[in-house]
């Protein structure tokens, strides 16, 4: 189950990328393997929280997110 989570919220993580991220690693940011990232799922708070291995062309590093679910969406 893990890995359904993990893609999508990776991949909608690396499309947010703030200008920081990309100055330190450069673009293309690429996305680690699975089984490098760690995932923990709040279902009381409807939250995800997740960290996964990036890297781009000027380095290297650890991206964490954490996704809410507002409403009924």
């Amino acid at each position: 189950m893990a890995h359904f989570l993990w893609c999508p919220c990776c991949s909608q993580a690396i499309e947010k990328a703030n200008q920081q991220i990309v100055n330190a690693i450069g673009k293309p940011i690429v996305r680690g393997p699975w089984y490098s990232a760690s995932i923990a799922v709040n279902h009381v708070k409807h939250s995800v929280s997740c960290t996964f291995p990036v890297s781009g062309p000027q380095g290297n590093g650890l991206l964490k997110l954490k996704a809410m679910r507002l409403g009924e969406r």
